[in-house]
């Protein structure tokens, strides 16, 4: 641990993570906070998270401090982990150029909430700044850098939408979108989960590779989960890579107008591939690739350049994909805070339990 202390203290004394001082945030997750003081505390949080002791069953504890005990590279998992928590927002502190202006990446609104776009992503260029005088592999930096242009985000309104919501639903809805999925699925199977209800409604989806991670769970290793074809009749095929844990286990998919990109990659593919039905109302039908290009008199115009294929050969179209069972949120049921479609997705499991 003193070696883990000295690799802290060298980051935290960096002069380039020292101006996080500077750059101040105020929106759902912090009321004023400096990234700097919100670093450390996450970097304090992780020291103690690493314990596993907020995981009750004691088989889920013992095969997730065996993970985070694993060397990678002559450094524990764990070690790793508190590097990430003390980094994963760097990003924050950067400039950039637009035309002939430079601005912060940080932007704050009239109402004085701050946003921070694309910041996973610029963090993760820069990660190698801070640890300049840190000992590290490169295999150590690259998975730091994955994982913070990976790390999931939420914009200001989530929290003010869902001010109402018990706290416990707005817990396990932040864990759904966030990088529990390994911790949740350990959790489940050891607490007799006979069957699974994926929630992809309001997921406008994120990075492709995220989106075949997760289809690898739930079909064989090599199936094809989307492919990419081009005007010209090439294109590139994405195979699951996953571990198979779920893949004889009973699941259904809630979907709705929110279900984007990704998401409906994933949604499309487990349905084109083992029969999953989806519960809801139509996703948004993003399903194109596209590209930005400058013209001569710099405008700009968005070209679209491949389709995203299913592995039944289906398109995602503009109109989105068309549920199994097509189940709309009333007036009334948002008045008694009721989800019907919640309910069909269990009377639809259950269905799909007891015929297996």
């Amino acid at each position: 641990m003193n070696n883990q202390n000295s690799m802290i203290d060298n980051i935290i004394q960096n002069l380039l993570f020292l101006r996080l001082k500077e750059v101040i945030e105020n929106n759902g997750y912090h009321d004023h906070e400096t990234v700097y003081d919100h670093l450390i505390k996450t970097k304090s949080i992780a020291i103690k998270e690493i314990t596993g002791d907020f995981i009750i069953n004691e088989e889920a504890k013992a095969l997730f401090l065996k993970f985070i005990n694993e060397d990678f590279h002559g450094m524990k998992r764990s070690e790793i982990m508190i590097l990430i928590a003390l980094l994963h927002d760097v990003g924050k502190i950067l400039y950039v150029k637009d035309n002939r202006t430079t601005h912060p990446l940080m932007v704050t609104d009239s109402s004085g909430i701050t946003l921070c776009p694309g910041h996973e992503y610029w963090g993760s260029t820069i990660v190698e700044r801070f640890l300049n005088k840190v000992s590290l592999q490169p295999a150590v930096i690259t998975y730091i850098s994955n994982a913070i242009r990976l790390h999931d985000t939420f914009s200001e309104a989530y929290f003010i939408v869902k001010k109402d919501w018990p706290f416990e639903t707005l817990i396990n809805d932040v864990k759904s979108r966030a990088e529990g999925f390994y911790k949740e699925v350990l959790y489940a199977s050891f607490n007799g989960a006979e069957g699974i209800i994926l929630d992809l409604r309001n997921n406008p989806g994120g990075f492709l590779e995220v989106a075949i991670n997760l289809a690898g769970w739930f079909v064989n290793k090599g199936e094809i989960v989307v492919s990419e074809k081009f005007r010209n009749g090439t294109g590139d095929v994405f195979r699951a890579d996953g571990n198979q844990a779920l893949k004889d286990a009973p699941v259904v998919i809630l979907v709705n107008k929110g279900s984007a990109s990704a998401s409906e990659i994933l949604a499309g593919a487990l349905r084109a591939i083992r029969g999953t039905k989806l519960i809801g109302t139509n996703t948004f039908g993003k399903g194109t690739v596209q590209e930005l290009r400058s013209l001569s008199d710099n405008s700009k115009i968005k070209l679209t350049i491949a389709n995203w294929v299913l592995p039944d050969g289906n398109i995602i179209s503009e109109e989105g994909l068309a549920p199994d069972y097509e189940v709309k949120v009333s007036d009334e049921d948002i008045r008694n805070k009721f989800d019907s479609q919640l309910e069909k997705a269990k009377e639809v499991l259950l269905r799909e339990m007891t015929s297996k």
